[in-house]
């Protein structure tokens, strides 16, 4: 009769034992985190919030490759000057400078250069400085 018993709590054991990380699978690299759809929830201009009107928050980004990247920004107006492609590369992050992006062929707003300030599965901050203007660009994923 100890045999079942002592075989039970041997199992129990073992199950409590299993680690729920087992199937969390591989983590995502920081371009692999990029792939997908942006949209604008926010972002800041030498330290203020900006006001986002509603039809901006319809202003996305699109990653569509490791290099690929449409672009579709509405103005305060609701105007916009429709979808637009470009290219980008992603600058690996080193012990002394963030990761970023510099954005070809108009940029995002005119801005080519942006430092990663947070990627995460959900959200994308993209700051940028230019003389005397710095500011930031809040993304969420679709």
């Amino acid at each position: 009769m100890k045999t079942p018993k002592l075989l039970l709590c041997l199992f129990s054991v073992i199950l409590l034992s299993c680690s729920s990380d087992d199937d969390a699978g591989p983590e995502l690299t920081p371009q692999e985190l990029l792939m997908g759809k942006w949209y604008l929830t926010g972002g800041t201009n030498n330290g203020s919030e900006v006001t986002i009107e509603d039809c901006q928050t319809d202003s996305f980004l699109e990653f569509l490759t490791l290099d690929d990247l449409q672009i579709e920004w509405y103005e305060s107006n609701c105007a916009t000057d429709g979808l637009a492609t470009r290219t980008y590369t992603f600058i690996e992050a080193t012990a002394t400078t963030s990761a970023g992006l510099q954005v070809n062929g108009g940029g995002i707003l005119g801005i080519t250069s942006f430092e990663i300030g947070k990627l995460t599965e959900t959200e994308l901050i993209l700051m940028y400085s230019g003389g005397s203007t710095t500011g930031s660009i809040i993304w969420e994923k679709e």
